[in-house]
Parts: C-alpha cells; structure tokens; sequence
C-alpha cells in the first residue's frame, strides 16, 4: 500500500500550437479592423473639414475684412466653397 501512495500518476500535457497561431490570426485581424475604422473616420473628418469647416471660415473672414476694405461684395458658402477646391487643387495634396 505505500508503494502505491509513493507513486503519483504524472500527466503529459501537450501545448497545441495551432490555439495560440489562431488566437494571433484573430488579434491581428481585430488590429486590422481598428485601423480599417481609424482611416475611414480620418478620411470622413477630411472630408468635414474641407467641405464645412474651411468655406465657413473663408466665408466669415472674407465677409468681414474684405467687403469693408475695398468695397467687395459678399460671398456665399457655395462661392467659398469652390474658393476653397480652386485653392486645394492649385496647392496639390499634402
């Protein structure tokens, strides 16, 4: 009986290699996502920026300098808007 209770069952464990490739596969998939997400949100406030931000300003501060200095009439958000293409195009991208 104390031959019995001196020997101990030993297991064997295996560490299977495919679990921990699988779980890098799905980290990098999620990082992937967040980057997709990440550009998409950068293109879209691009897009605010160009298109709602910039003319606004350009229409305010040419509005209020310039029609009062040399007499110019005022301009809308459409007008500042191609302002503000004509002058990203001549410029070219960053």
């Amino acid at each position: 009986m104390k031959n019995n209770l001196k020997e101990t069952k030993k297991t064997t464990i295996y560490l299977d290699r495919r679990s921990l490739e699988e779980t890098n596969t799905e980290e990098s998939e999620e990082q992937e996502h967040r980057e997709a997400a990440e550009n998409i949100m950068a293109i879209i406030n691009g897009l605010i920026a160009y298109t709602v931000i910039l003319p606004l300003l350009f229409m305010f501060s040419f509005n209020v300098s310039l029609t009062k200095m040399f007499n110019f009439a005022n301009i809308g958000y459409v007008e500042s808007l191609g302002v503000v293409i004509v002058a990203r195009v001549l410029r070219g991208k960053k």
